[in-house]
């Protein structure tokens, strides 16, 4: 059966919580990135060793796509720019600015797309178009801008062919778009709230979207016609077929801004069939809500990417890979198939005499673990997963900087909100809890916004210092009062 037992988990810490994981399309390669460090990783899926790290961005990295040649990849961050870089030396081919903050990449080939949010609610999103080829011998120029015509937010972006786009919105909308003429092929509302992530089968016949309203959904790719729902108890972040388009796998959970409003909150990663719309397993696999997964090309293995600042590398053992492909998440095999039958019970008697060998550990030792992986107060403290093998991604300590990170933000709309910062200065890096305070004066409005590091707030002076919001010129500076 499918269980906690039936995978080899291999596990990479980040020093805030994870954003992208992201399989190569071959499944050699794994690039995943967290909010706080500001690099990429990459790390072999054959032996789990971390082969290096892409250094150049300033801000949170949300997105990267990388072409089927595995020679080039694209990453977008909260600096506002989007980087080309060789796979193979990590060196920067290209930097291209934006002028708002690029969220979601995607290649086709020679063509890149790239969403881009606004950095006020009272601007518009946009999606940009660039060569490949054009990026790669230091051109920049955009080769198209399509630009939204409402308040409505482009969230993600994919490829159907080399002039049609799929682009998905913050109200539920999905739409087909022909980029070169600017035209609406195709649209239509299929969830209540933002949808966060969209996934394409291998047929190119059907299209699974993640809501923020509890639902995952297969559609039609040419009508949009709903052909089935997988359904939460939580938003749903992130949702992905397996190889095969035999099954779903989803995840999600409640922000932690948001989950002492509530007692309910589901972080297991599910795993539906397809054709039943039945949920056939659940995974306790982190302890806090999923941002990212993705499975295998190679069937192998799947990751998932947590806001607890984990990602796992989900390998299949051995006794998976032997049985049918329908028993890839446990279903019964065949009954008449007995030597098959017994090659597994005799694989299963191996693994159980393997597992209680590695049982035999000092107790001295295994406290050791509990406590360096596991604090008190933590859900799985003393209950450490002994599948697990727990890789850092940084070897060096990090110190956190003692310099000053708030910044004061002045001449500001009247009606500005703490959300409205949130969302402006966020991109920059992370805001400490309750890190926004803004005080009304009789000549003006003003904001403090406390950071986590020093790197932030002066991004975020770089980056927004002199920009208009509404009819007002904003000046970001750094101060001492906290």
């Amino acid at each position: 059966m499918f269980n906690k037992d039936s995978l080899n988990i291999k596990q990479f810490r980040g020093q805030g919580f994870m954003t992208v994981s992201k399989f190569s399309s071959d499944g050699e390669l794994l690039f995943i990135a967290d909010k706080d460090s500001k690099y990429i990783t990459q790390i072999s899926t054959t032996n789990n060793e971390i082969i290096g790290t892409y250094n150049g961005h300033n801000g949170v990295i949300w997105s990267l796509d990388i072409t089927t040649d595995k020679k080039y990849m694209v990453s977008c961050s909260g600096d506002m720019t989007f980087i080309i870089w060789n796979v193979l030396t990590g060196e920067i081919i290209n930097r291209i600015n934006e002028c708002g903050i690029p969220k979601y990449i995607s290649i086709n080939n020679d063509l890149i797309a790239i969403v881009c949010d606004p950095i006020s609610k009272r601007l518009k999103s946009y999606i940009s178009i660039y060569s490949l080829s054009d990026l790669l011998n230091n051109k920049s120029d955009v080769k198209y801008k399509l630009e939204e015509e409402n308040n409505i937010r482009a969230t993600t972006v994919k490829w159907l062919n080399e002039e049609i786009l799929l682009l998905t919105y913050d109200d539920g909308t999905i739409k087909k778009v022909d980029y070169k003429l600017n035209k609406i092929l195709n649209e239509a509302k299929i969830h209540d709230l933002s949808i966060k992530f969209v996934f394409i089968d291998n047929k190119k016949e059907n299209i699974l979207t993640s809501s923020l309203d509890h639902t995952a959904k297969l559609i039609s790719i040419n009508t949009f016609e709903i052909k089935k729902i997988f359904k939460s108890t939580v938003p749903i972040n992130c949702a992905v077929l397996t190889p095969d388009d035999n099954y779903v796998l989803l995840g999600g959970g409640i922000e932690a801004m948001m989950v002492a409003k509530t007692s309910d909150n589901d972080l297991t990663t599910k795993i539906f069939d397809v054709s039943s719309e039945k949920l056939l397993k659940q995974i306790s696999n982190h302890f806090g809500p999923l941002r990212y997964l993705d499975f295998n090309p190679n069937k192998s293995s799947f990751v998932t990417a947590s806001q607890d600042g984990i990602a796992k590398i989900h390998y299949f053992s051995p006794i998976i890979n032997i049985k049918s492909e329908r028993s890839l998440f446990g279903l019964a095999i065949e009954k008449d198939d007995l030597t098959l039958n017994n090659e597994i019970i005799k694989i299963e008697e191996a693994i159980k005499s393997n597992e209680n060998q590695k049982k035999i550990v000092n107790n001295e030792k295994k406290k050791e673990i509990i406590d360096k992986n596991y604090p008190i107060g933590h859900p799985l403290y003393k209950k450490p997963n002994k599948n697990t093998t727990e890789y850092k991604i940084n070897s060096k300590i990090e110190v956190e900087s003692k310099k000053n990170s708030c910044i004061k933000v002045s001449n500001l709309p009247s009606d500005i909100d703490i959300k409205d910062l949130w969302d402006i200065f966020e991109y920059c890096g992370r805001i400490e809890e309750y890190g926004i305070r803004i005080k009304q004066f009789a000549n003006d409005t003003v904001a403090f916004v406390n950071y986590s590091n020093y790197e932030s707030a002066q991004n975020a002076i770089e980056k927004i210092d002199r920009y208009k919001i509404g009819y007002s010129i904003i000046k970001v500076e750094m101060t001492y009062n906290k």
